[in-house]
């Protein structure tokens, strides 16, 4: 592929990445005050989201060495600060958030926080379709409710 292509898709990738984080907040119909103004930024979030998803499909598929993209296990390597953005996005603010060599992400919450960890769970499900839930908790030390997630490297049907 050349190079322009490529940063052309890069930079589309980009746009729909901000796209769908600028959505994401206003599809909330308790924050808009307005179903229909909700309904319609979960679209515009879906529809951007699931772009992102191809271009980025596309991209990894196209490189020589994709397959660095993924650990043994088959989860999806992705940045803390990615991870970071997609947590924040669904409104999850953590304590503490540890990425795992493997691909997996631990992300610890305060019990003060008035969310359930089934709330947190549901709100995790549903800020990527690719997170898989792999252990959930109360940490034995403090107490703190917990998450252990990983990406799968294509999203479930």
């Amino acid at each position: 592929m050349s190079e322009e292509y490529r940063a052309m898709l890069e930079a589309l990738l980009v746009d729909m990445r901000s796209l769908a984080k600028e959505a994401r907040p206003k599809s909330r119909a308790e924050k808009s005050g307005d179903i229909a103004t909700a309904s319609y930024y979960r679209g515009v979030y879906d529809v951007a989201q699931q772009v992102a998803d191809i271009i980025y499909e596309s991209l990894t598929a196209l490189d020589d060495d994709a397959g660095e993209t993924a650990t043994e296990g088959g989860y999806l390597l992705l940045s803390s600060d990615e991870v970071g953005e997609i947590l924040e996005g669904a409104g999850l603010y953590t304590r503490g958030f540890q990425a795992h060599e493997d691909g997996a992400f631990t992300a610890i919450f305060s019990r003060l926080q008035p969310t359930t960890l089934e709330q947190r769970e549901a709100a995790l499900l549903s800020a990527d379709p690719r997170i898989i839930i792999l252990a959930s908790g109360k940490l034995m030390d403090s107490g703190d409710p917990y998450i252990d997630f990983a990406f799968r490297l294509t999203p479930e049907d």
